[in-house]
């Protein structure tokens, strides 16, 4: 699963993403950046879920010459990606890829989401394949609510105020939220999938970058956010 907030402005699209892999038990892998800039279109793109699966999205995606298509083939793109991950490597596909780019159509920077899933038996999730405009900004997953009305609370502000400090807390209170690791009928077990490092990845009409802008403790083979855990016990 992971973590993706992803936001957009008359200027520019901005995506936070976390940077764990871990497996069916919550126990990190290896680090992963999730985030890839398309400055030809220009796009990024940042996926959640089944990491292959994800990082063979990419390389669809680049194939596309503006986002306007990269949107328009989004869909064709999954079902392909999911099929070749599932022959490959055996996944079970649960898929979230969001991009944001400039739209030639309407002349100004847009965002959208889509959704892929197919069980152990081959079978698609009703909701796949519906693209979900971003109108402003999304968060997932959503976390606990009480955190987040603290966090809401701590920044009494609009859209106008996300940025970093209101991104690090709400993903510190993903991470101190106990998620389903992978979906059912899969895995029913509960832990931490937020970890490792949170990374920044901002695109504009001309320009792009991308950086890391906090880290936590996290060691491979060990499952995340053990310090939470130590925390309440």
């Amino acid at each position: 699963m992971t973590s993706i907030i992803f936001f957009r402005t008359d200027e520019g699209v901005t995506a936070y993403t976390d940077g764990s892999a871990y497996d069916a038990q919550g126990v990190f892998g290896q680090k992963s950046s999730k985030t890839a800039i398309f400055m030809h279109q220009p796009a990024i793109v940042a996926h959640k879920g089944s990491g292959n699966a994800g990082n063979l999205y990419n390389a669809f995606a680049a194939r596309h010459a503006t986002y306007d298509e990269l949107c328009d083939g989004m869909a064709d793109d999954l079902v392909q990606v999911s099929t070749y991950a599932r022959l490959l490597f055996g996944d079970a596909i649960n898929l979230l890829v969001t991009a944001g780019g400039f739209s030639d159509r309407t002349g100004r920077f847009e965002a959208q989401s889509m959704f892929f899933s197919l069980d152990d038996a081959g079978k698609m999730n009703a909701n796949a394949l519906k693209a979900d405009p971003v109108d402003t900004i999304i968060i997932d997953p959503w976390p606990d609510e009480t955190l987040m009305e603290a966090i809401g609370k701590k920044h009494a502000t609009g859209n106008c105020g996300v940025g970093d400090e209101f991104v690090i807390d709400v993903m510190e209170a993903q991470r101190a939220t106990k998620y389903t690791l992978h979906p059912p009928p899969n895995n029913h077990t509960k832990g931490c999938l937020v970890g490792a490092f949170i990374q920044k990845t901002v695109l504009m009409r001309d320009d792009a970058y991308t950086r890391i802008i906090h880290e936590w403790p996290d060691e491979i083979g060990q499952k995340l956010g053990r310090e939470l855990e130590t925390e309440n016990d």
